[in-house]
């Protein structure tokens, strides 16, 4: 099983990797990511588990940290959602970094110290950290409802 921790290792492996496979396969999503012609990014999800992950085209990904075969569709995103929405039911398992669904804004400055954005027109904040970034998305009542890492953005 994929350890929630080290899910942001897997940030940056592309599709056909062993680990990717083995991430798939514990969050039981059986979809292959495809790219529709013009498209940089695909998704595979496992809607009744609340998780979905965003697979980008190598050759458009914002930081490059190593070389990639031609056409290689690399993990950039991956996203739990604490509620449930017209697509997702909520995810309940554990999430990456001991944060948890329902935590208010301050709970995880908190843990993961001071953001670097903080959009409030879409209640989203991010936090960037030397490999990756997290989002986390509050509800009405500001509590987490959506996390999400990925890889750094520029």
């Amino acid at each position: 099983m994929t350890d929630m921790n080290d899910l942001m290792n897997l940030l940056g492996r592309y599709f056909g990797e062993p680990e990717i496979a083995q991430f798939l396969s514990d969050f039981n999503i059986t979809a292959v990511p495809n790219l529709k012609r013009g498209d940089i990014t695909g998704t595979v999800s496992n809607e009744e588990s609340g998780i979905e992950a965003t697979f980008r085209d190598a050759d458009a990904l914002d930081v490059q940290t190593r070389e990639y075969p031609e056409g290689a569709l690399v993990l950039s995103n991956v996203r739990f959602y604490g509620v449930e929405t017209d697509d997702f039911a909520p995810y309940t398992g554990p999430l990456p970094l001991g944060v948890t669904f329902g935590a208010s804004k301050q709970k995880l400055i908190d843990r993961l110290g001071a953001p670097a954005r903080d959009n409030l027109r879409l209640r989203q904040v991010r936090w960037d950290f030397e490999t990756y970034c997290v989002f986390a998305r509050f509800g009405d009542t500001d509590d987490m409802i959506i996390f999400g890492i990925q890889l750094p953005v520029e």
